[in-house]
């Protein structure tokens, strides 16, 4: 084995909650950061010799919380130097002294991390590797910390690094160029076998933005840095390098529905700009579009042209939720979809950011390694082809805090999703993704080629099981960190694990284990319905039960309902439900007692008679419409008995990714009396912007509210009754806008629907409306009246429309009443 590093004894320990280096324990091995290759022993040490200490425990634990070594040394023992050599099993590690006194009773502790991963170092440049990860290293390290992280970089096998050229620090002044930091950068990444995706982003602080003198000294910018690092280029030559090392890849800007000040169409202007003065520097080179939301990306690619871009950069977002909580998995899969009505096809997908954070916290790491390891497979199965982890090492030095990185700044120190990112590098290298697998929904089964044989990444979303499947080869199962697992049967739980078959097709393999039965997962998917009346009514709990296998079902549907309901039956039994079918299962109440936030969480339990499960679990809210007057001013004072619902969780954004509550959110409600429908929306938004007027103002910060009044017995799809209206605070005061829908023609401003807006404080806007009655035809305002009602909050951030947070589908994507909830007025 190849030592990595030259050998020396390094102290990197943590002590107490500050962090510091370990007081008493030390890593020795050929390595200066605690992270080590599969083969090389890893001696851990400790002297306590000098200290009043009487007896210590030294415990090593792996991913799971499982103890792989304990060790207890007494006074006498610990007066001489100890020694401890692990096992050579793989992944990230924690490694606990515990030091006590004469009485037994523990004074001090120290923890620290230490990593065994596969060998999967760079030993040559890669560029078909989609495994990458943001360092940043221009902008963000030392010399010393460079040749440190990059050294880390290579050993976990992440060939592509995103690396930030700052127009501030290359050009601080006009003309003034600075390539200090953006030299030593490629140097080190050509040594360390790295390639490079450039970032070209931020106004200098000397341009003028938006003008055509600043988008000017922007592609001039960016003629120059390209100029200087492409293959064979000026640098190169300079150097002496022949071996065609430079940099061909360049991203423009970083963010721009966040980080861009101006319009889609101006960033369009920037675009084609620089495309062109990169194609003169480089005819070779690629330059990518950063992905920015559907209005804006239609914006910038009609303005620059589909010409101006050779691939696209999106970001995906959704932390501390799951990749399935946030939507990123069917996210993943549209964003071809999205780009080829723009015109843009057959170009490639760099995942050029995402991430997931967490403490030092054992638990918080795995959901990190989690799902690192699960949104790559996600991607690869999407056809995307690029990843760059954000980001590789953490910010500052507070190891404790909440950090993207996969290493301590502060002691080089690894998380467990270093370990988790090292094996999915070994095991997915040259994978090629064949197909998924469906057995049940939450089981994620995808299939890969791979240059000999094949390989499947297995784990559930939901509830944990396991598949028993037939092979007519060997196979192999490998945890989430690359240890053997010895067992017949495929476990299914959060965390990915790698069945490889060396002598199987990936057609067969897929074949093999679409014939699997699944132990403790069900095939059934469960939604529970929203409520339709009332609480005071006592309306049933409807839960919908769909088999997606060919088998029947049959077993034990059980509902937990929230504090202060009382269920008439908790149990209804299913029998016999066919494959593909579906069916509808109602629970009665004799008490609904109301909660102060109109918030309730409801769980469905199906047990089958084979023992497998199904759960779902569901927040759902009383849809009514209470009776009162409110003021139409703006001030929200006179709701407070309103029943509210709320646009904060991830389901209810389209587009907006990442979705983060803090950047918009809103609650809504509605009141009636004889003569208005009173409407509510409070939103919560980082940036207002609404510059458009009229039918437009869908594209700006606004609310579309939509009404289904309908008879039952009179539900043609043009019938009468079918409304949409918009409430907007535009540049020339507030509008209300009515939209053609279900064959009306005619679009027009609604002066009689009374509206307010305010702003009562920062990030904080107010949406109040009095809807005539007269406008909502055929519906009588009277007690009972139930009718399809939705609301939709159209988000804008300064750079066009980014998406929308919605109650239900049915307004965003084309109007569909038949998506819209049932409300009811209630006194």
């Amino acid at each position: 084995m190849k030592i990595l590093f030259s050998s020396f004894c390094l102290l990197i320990f943590c002590f107490s909650i500050f962090a510091a280096p370990a007081e008493y324990l030390r890593l020795k091995a050929g390595a200066s950061p605690a992270i080590f290759s599969e083969d090389e022993e890893i001696e851990i040490s400790f002297d306590l010799s000098k200290t009043d200490f009487t007896s210590a425990t030294l415990t090593i634990y792996d991913f799971y919380g499982d103890p792989v070594l304990r060790k207890d040394w007494n006074r006498a023992e610990i007066k001489t130097p100890q020694k401890i050599t692990p096992d050579k099993k793989l992944g990230v590690f924690i490694a606990a002294l515990s030091l006590a006194n004469k009485k037994g009773k523990i004074i001090k502790t120290d923890e620290t991390t230490f990593a065994r991963i596969p060998d999967v170092r760079l030993m040559k440049l890669k560029p078909e590797s989609p495994f990458g990860v943001g360092a940043y290293y221009i902008v963000r390290f030392s010399p010393e910390e460079l040749a440190i992280a990059s050294t880390i970089q290579n050993m976990i096998g992440a060939v592509w690094n995103r690396e930030e050229f700052l127009w501030d620090i290359l050009e601080p002044q006009k003309d003034k160029w600075h390539w200090e930091k953006s030299d030593c950068t490629v140097i080190t990444a050509r040594d360390k076998n790295i390639l490079i995706l450039g970032l070209l982003d931020y106004w200098g602080k000397w341009a003028a933005h938006h003008t055509d003198e600043g988008i000017a000294a922007y592609a001039n910018y960016v003629r120059h840095v390209v100029e200087r690092y492409k293959p064979n280029g000026a640098f190169a030559k300079e150097h002496g390098w022949t071996d065609g090392y430079g940099v061909s890849d360049w991203e423009i800007w970083n963010e721009p529905a966040t980080f861009w000040d101006g319009s889609g169409e101006q960033f369009g202007r920037l675009l084609k700009a620089a495309y062109q003065a990169a194609k003169a520097a480089d005819p070779n080179c690629r330059v990518f579009f950063s992905e920015a939301g559907e209005s804006f990306n239609a914006a910038a690619i009609k303005e620059a042209g589909a010409q101006s871009l050779d691939g696209v950069t999106p970001h995906f977002y959704c932390p501390p939720r799951t990749p399935e909580e946030g939507g990123i998995d069917e996210s993943m899969g549209k964003m071809k979809k999205e780009f080829d009505k723009l015109g843009i096809k057959d170009k490639p997908f760099w995942v050029s950011e995402f991430g997931w954070h967490s403490t030092m916290e054992p638990g918080q790491m795995r959901h990190q390694a989690i799902c690192l390891a699960r949104t790559h497979i996600y991607g690869l199965a999407a056809g995307l082809d690029k990843f760059f982890w954000y980001n590789f090492v953490n910010d500052n030095r507070n190891k404790n805090a909440q950090h993207y990185g996969l290493v301590n700044r502060e002691d080089w120190t690894p998380r467990f999703a270093l370990g988790a990112y090292a094996a999915m590098v070994y095991f997915l290298e040259d994978a090629k993704f064949h197909s998924r697998v469906e057995l049940a929904r939450p089981a994620r089964i995808f299939v890969f080629e791979k240059k000999e044989g094949s390989l499947a990444a297995i784990w559930s979303a939901g509830a944990s099981g396991r598949l028993k499947s037939s092979f007519d080869t060997r196979v192999k199962i490998y945890d989430i960190m690359g240890n053997f697992l010895p067992t017949e049967t495929i476990p299914l739980d959060a965390e990915p694990i790698y069945l490889v078959a060396p002598e199987m097709s990936a057609e067969r393999l897929a074949a093999c284990l679409d014939k699997g039965e699944i132990a403790g997962i069900s095939s059934a998917e469960l939604s529970i319905l929203p409520i339709i009346g009332a609480l005071k009514y006592q309306p049933p709990v409807r839960v919908e039960i769909q088999n997606i296998r060919h088998q029947p079902i049959e077993g034990v549907l059980k509902i937990s309902a929230p504090d202060g309901w009382v269920a008439n039956e908790t149990e209804i039994p299913v029998s016999n439900l066919a494959g593909g079918a579906s069916a509808q299962f109602s629970f009665t109440f004799s008490q609904m007692k109301l909660s102060p936030d109109n918030r309730y969480k409801i769980s469905a339990t199906l047990s089958e008679k084979s023992g497998s499960q199904a759960v779902q679990s569901a927040e759902i809210s009383e849809l009514a419409a209470i009776y009162g007057t409110p003021e139409i001013d703006g001030d929200a004072s006179d709701w407070k008995s309103a029943r509210f619902i709320y646009l904060d969780t991830p389901d209810k954004a389209v587009g907006l990714v990442p979705y983060m509550d803090w950047n918009l959110s809103a609650k809504v409600a509605a009141q009636w009396d004889e003569d208005f429908f009173y409407f509510l929306g409070i939103v919560k938004d980082n940036v207002f912007s609404q510059p458009h007027e009229g039918s437009t103002i869908w594209e700006g910060d606004s609310f579309q509210i939509a009404f289904d009044a309908r008879p039952e017995n009179k539900m043609e799809e043009n019938a009468a009754g079918q409304y949409l209206f918009g409430l907007a605070q535009t540049k020339k005061g507030a509008l209300v806008w009515s939209w053609a829908v279900a064959g009306r023609r005619e679009e027009r401003g609604v002066p009689d629907i009374r509206f307010a807006f305010a702003a009562p404080e920062k990030d904080i806007y107010v949406y109040e409306a009095a809807i005539p009655k007269k406008l909502l035809a055929p519906l009588v305002l009277k007690e009972g009246a139930q009718f399809g009602f939705n609301i939709l909050l159209n988000d804008d951030d300064g750079g066009g429309r980014r998406g929308w947070l919605e109650w239900t589908p049915g307004i965003g994507t084309g109007f569909n009443p038949a998506q819209f909830t049932k409300w009811t007025l209630i006194k």
